[in-house]
């Protein structure tokens, strides 16, 4: 028996949890914001700033975003992305 295809939302879902649990084990705390109002994130918050990380798809690529432009984005499965998006928290 073969498990159904996941949706993108599901996809999405599980690429968010996984930085949540990365982030985690390097010492910083987050949250995974699945209001149904907004698009699933997670969310850092540090001392005055919050930082919203989403996942987008494009051309069949994941990437996560937070903010607008080619800098505050990264693939998902590029090498330190989670350590890339520990250091736009901590600014």
């Amino acid at each position: 028996m073969t498990a159904a295809p996941l949706s993108d939302g599901q996809q999405a879902y599980l690429y968010l949890v996984r930085l949540a649990w990365d982030l985690r084990e390097l010492g910083l705390g987050s949250l995974l914001d699945l209001s149904v109002r907004a698009e699933p994130a997670v969310v850092i918050h540090q001392a005055s700033t919050r930082l919203k990380i989403t996942v987008v798809q494009r051309k069949e690529v994941w990437f996560f975003t937070w903010g607008h432009g080619r800098k505050q984005s990264a693939w998902v499965g590029a090498e330190g992305v989670v350590s890339h998006i520990a250091r736009w928290a901590a600014r």
